[in-house]
């Protein structure tokens, strides 16, 4: 089953309309109606808090779904690069203002 299938029946299960889910979640209700007719996906931040507002697990979710699972996939690999750029990047930064603050004092 599609996520969009998963959403739509759980979001019907809890007698939510479209709207009354968006402000659960503080989006739009045309960002519901994408996911239910799979023109977009929820983010992985948005899984998390649908599977709450559902009451069901994250494998509910996402195991049904090949595309969620890969781009839930690609979202963590995202972030773990984001981090790593920033930590290296402040470990080359911070030095080369100090050594450029240095240099600069020189002339």
């Amino acid at each position: 089953m599609e996520i969009s299938q998963i959403i739509k029946e759980n979001r019907k299960m809890k007698n939510l309309s479209q709207e009354e889910l968006a402000k659960k979640m503080h989006i739009s209700r045309q960002s519901i109606s994408k996911w239910e007719t799979g023109k977009s996906l929820p983010t992985t931040d948005q899984i998390i808090l649908l599977s709450e507002i559902f009451d069901c697990s994250l494998d509910t979710l996402l195991k049904g779904d090949k595309k969620m699972e890969e781009k839930a996939k690609h979202e963590i690999d995202d972030k773990r690069t984001l981090k790593l750029i920033y930590k290296v990047g402040w470990g080359f930064i911070i030095p080369f203002l100090f050594t450029l603050k240095f240099i600069l004092h020189l002339f």
